[in-house]
């Protein structure tokens, strides 16, 4: 699992560290009169290192409980909800400006001046705050886990890549390290290297479940789809509610060809506590993918509306809603098309990594529905644009870009450009020559153009 991490959705995970102390005196690294609060902390830390979001919130709470002057645990308590919400952003405001930060030590400190800087939307302030912290502090580990974090996610990758290689040296326990090395490997497009940063994150933790599961992304996107089932199998043995690898190992079964086994993934994620996020998604995925495969536009859109995956014309997250918007496309409904855009145009108005990944996938979708409307050399115009804006960062961007480049390869076909299909298809055999073989045998062609 990509463990990405917003400016205000702070997760502190350093205890699992455990000795390290701060640099001005000998002062305790979280503020808290109660040691058995400090316990549940440092047990909720633990956990979010694991990326057990849920056992993590509940130790927060029974942080909370033992000492409701317990700063940090309340802010992470915030912090750690499955939805930021305007009533949990009010909360984390409130507690943030009201805070006494005398009473907090320096790193505490500041974690709530650049929650408070973010919360605020005072992004050159919140930089400044960390900048300035890590150069009094520059072996604190959780300070250079999260300017590492923030240079991978502004599209920094050598800096971030330096950085967590850095912090692996200081605190080589800290094995999130890894798991985020592996990604940038994979967005660089160094599959190698990616898959040995995963190796080395499952060899140090292997009694955890996120290392099989990020390894199992990994596996899946490049088309070893055997191994990529056998890590997440893992993941799920290690822990029966990692909801991501259900997802995960639906999408692996899909594209293997298996989609009785998807059902079964889907049926056993619908009966986990705590997983409903990845429900909807996995849930509108599997439904889809036969009639979406076949080109039944029309029997899309029914199962769509039955299974929840149209809500007020806005696209579901997951491939669901792509396939919604294809069928739209190809039926011609111009009218639900244009409401499932209108999100991302908005999206495309900011600044930053997401708003330049939001523009790809429109392009990609304008290019849908340029081929839909037989504009083929439009359509590969925009797919080709789309493809220079999207990336392998994760097994979901990758095979989004995978599936981009394969309607690519299929409207440059239909334009009579069949070099310019080769060239293409050559990129996917790249990755994923699983994926490749799939298109060149003809048993499989994203648009049925």
């Amino acid at each position: 699992m990509k463990k990405w991490i917003p400016l205000i959705a702070v997760v502190v995970v350093v205890a699992a560290l455990g000795v390290w102390r701060l640099a001005a005196g000998n002062r305790p690294e979280w503020t808290t009169s109660s040691p058995q609060a400090l316990a549940e902390f440092q047990a909720a830390m633990d956990d979010s290192m694991k990326m057990y979001t849920g056992e993590a919130q509940r130790h927060f709470e029974k942080a909370v409980q033992l000492d409701p002057d317990f700063m940090m645990a309340r802010l992470e308590l915030l912090l750690t909800g499955k939805q930021m919400g305007k009533d949990r952003k009010a909360e984390i405001k409130a507690l943030v400006e009201n805070a006494d930060l005398d009473r907090l030590n320096p790193r505490e400190r500041f974690i709530f001046e650049r929650v408070k800087a973010a919360i605020e939307d005072r992004g050159s302030d919140a930089d400044k705050i960390l900048d300035d912290y890590l150069a009094k502090h520059p072996e604190d580990p959780y300070a250079l886990f999260e300017k590492a974090s923030v240079l991978w996610h502004t599209g920094k990758l050598d800096a971030a890549k330096n950085l967590f290689q850095r912090l692996i040296k200081v605190a080589p326990n800290w094995v999130l390290a890894y798991n985020s090395l592996g990604y940038i490997a994979m967005q660089q497009e160094e599959f190698e290297k990616s898959e040995e940063n995963f190796t080395t994150y499952r060899f140090i933790a292997p009694d955890q479940a996120n290392p099989h599961d990020s390894l199992g992304e990994l596996l899946n996107l490049t088309g070893r789809y055997a191994e990529a089932e056998q890590e997440l199998d893992a993941a799920l043995k290690t822990k029966p509610d990692f909801c991501a690898s259900y997802n995960h190992l639906a999408w692996t079964h899909l594209l293997d060809g298996r989609p009785e086994a998807a059902e079964q993934d889907l049926k056993r994620l619908s009966e986990q506590k705590g997983c409903d996020p990845y429900l909807e998604q996995t849930r509108c995925m599997v439904k889809l993918w036969e009639p979406t495969r076949q080109h039944k536009w029309s029997q899309v859109l029914e199962a769509a509306k039955q299974e929840g995956c149209i809500k007020d014309g806005k696209m579901g997250s997951g491939p669901g809603g792509l396939y919604v918007f294809i069928a739209a496309a190809m039926l011609g409904d111009n009218e639900l098309c244009d409401q499932m855009e209108a999100p991302l145009v908005k999206a495309t108005s900011k600044e930053g990594t997401g708003a330049r990944h939001m523009e790809a996938v429109l392009d990609h979708l304008r290019g849908i529905r340029a081929a839909a409307a037989g504009r083929y050399s439009k359509a590969a115009g925009l797919l080709r644009k789309a493809d220079e804006g999207l990336t392998f960062a994760g097994s979901a961007d990758g095979l989004f870009k995978l599936y981009n480049q394969a309607c690519l390869a299929e409207v440059l076909r239909k334009a009579d450009d069949a070099s310019g299909a080769v060239a293409v298809i050559r990129q996917i055999r790249r990755v994923n020559p699983a994926m490749a073989q799939d298109f060149e045998s003809g048993r499989w062609r994203p648009l049925g153009v």
